[in-house]
């Protein structure tokens, strides 16, 4: 009950800086998914929630489980703590349970806000996708680093677009030798699309 209100709050919200969203209906409707994210601001994940009907269950870095009130928000919506350097068990057997569940699982490779250009990814989204068979969905989100800049509260409008890219298989590995390789190359193919799904929203915005 208590997410239906935030994600009710997050589409007034995307309504309010007019957010365009494209390729929605490519979105599964069922079925353990993981939602790759680039990131580039506080509200990228508010106007990733009104695209799906379906809760998001957002991997979010555990510093921000220690900052007070936000600490209670962030767990309403699902999120739930990692550590980006060095994920823990617990962090890991939650994601299993919720993509086994088929839910819907929303990570942020980049660990981190990045304005400028895609970083560089952890490789969370591979490995989750190839132990647990389930597919990954670039989303590109363009626009928030001007609406709401890294370091400043208060946010400003500016022009904001979500696009919905084309869903990675996972790859099934047989043996540990080349599950690294698959790991790493999952995790490269799906930021190499976010990459370009950014350039081309870029364009479009010239």
């Amino acid at each position: 009950m208590l997410y239906k209100i935030a994600r009710f709050l997050a589409f007034l919200v995307a309504r309010i800086f007019r957010v365009e969203y494209i390729g929605t209906e490519s979105i599964p409707e069922s079925g353990g998914l993981i939602i790759a994210s680039n990131h580039s601001s506080y509200l990228d994940s508010i106007f990733l929630a009104p695209m799906f009907k379906r809760p998001i269950h957002f991997m979010a870095k555990k510093e921000l489980f220690k900052i007070p009130i936000f600490n209670s928000v962030i767990r309403i919506l699902n999120a739930f703590p990692v550590n980006r350097e060095k994920p823990g068990k617990s962090s890991i057997l939650n994601s299993k349970k919720i993509l086994k569940s088929g839910n819907i699982l929303g990570m942020f490779p980049e660990g981190t806000r990045h304005v400028e250009s895609i970083g560089k990814p952890f490789l969370g989204i591979g490995f989750l996708s190839v132990k647990n068979n389930v597919p990954i969905l670039p989303v590109a989100i363009y626009g928030t680093a001007k609406a709401a800049p890294k370091g400043k509260y208060l946010p400003r409008f500016s022009k904001i677009k979500v696009k919905v890219g084309n869903i990675i298989k996972p790859v099934k590995v047989h043996d540990k030798k080349s599950e690294k390789n698959v790991i790493k190359d999952i995790t490269y193919k799906t930021m190499n699309q976010l990459e370009d799904m950014l350039k081309d929203l870029g364009e479009e915005g010239e």
